[in-house]
């Protein structure tokens, strides 16, 4: 990632959440984030009853599920993202998010769907990787768990995530160590 990419991030998912009235802090749903720009999603098992006309076997379809967690693909003059709706619903938020972070980038279709693993294509899922996540527990949001207490379960229920995923937003956001500096601050 580039140098500056994290706090761009961090201030996108603040604005994202601000045009789309959820407080800085509050929860946001993926399936509500694509909907905000348009962007249609679409499970794999709805894929299952086309398949056959297409020439994909169920055994392809199987493959695909346990092989991809979601992609964008051209719809019309945008995008659609397909996900894997046989994933866990905290699982799905960050596949949703992940995919919705490459068009708010502006990812080009090329680089992120070629199948080619080149440095290129490496850094755009990196970016994603990291917006889907601020996108789904910002720095405002992750501080907002640490001064309320909430335990990791807690949090990921709260948020819709996982709670890897609220410990690595909590860690990478440096929310961690601003809670602590702010503890030590009003004992002092």
């Amino acid at each position: 990632m580039q140098r500056g990419f994290k706090s761009y991030a961090e201030g996108l998912a603040v604005e994202v959440r601000r045009e789309m009235g959820i407080p800085a802090h509050g929860r946001l749903c993926a399936f509500e984030l694509t909907k905000f720009p348009g962007i249609p999603t679409l499970g794999f098992s709805k894929l299952i009853p086309a398949a056959k006309e297409f020439g994909v076997t169920a055994g392809q379809l199987k493959a695909l599920e346990k092989e991809v967690h979601g992609l964008c693909i051209p719809f019309g003059p945008g995008r659609a993202i397909l996900y894997n709706d046989n994933n866990l619903p905290a699982r799905q938020q960050s596949d949703v998010a992940h995919e919705a972070s490459h068009v708010l980038l502006r990812h080009p279709l090329a680089d992120i769907v070629s199948g080619a693993v080149t440095q290129r294509s490496k850094e755009l899922e990196d970016e994603a990787a990291h917006l889907g996540g601020t996108l789904l527990l910002p720095l405002p949001a992750a501080l907002h768990v640490l001064a309320q207490g909430m335990s990791l379960g807690a949090a990921a229920e709260e948020y819709g995530i996982s709670t890897e995923m609220v410990t690595y937003r909590c860690n990478v956001s440096g929310a961690r160590l601003i809670h602590g500096r702010r503890r030590s601050a009003a004992r002092g």
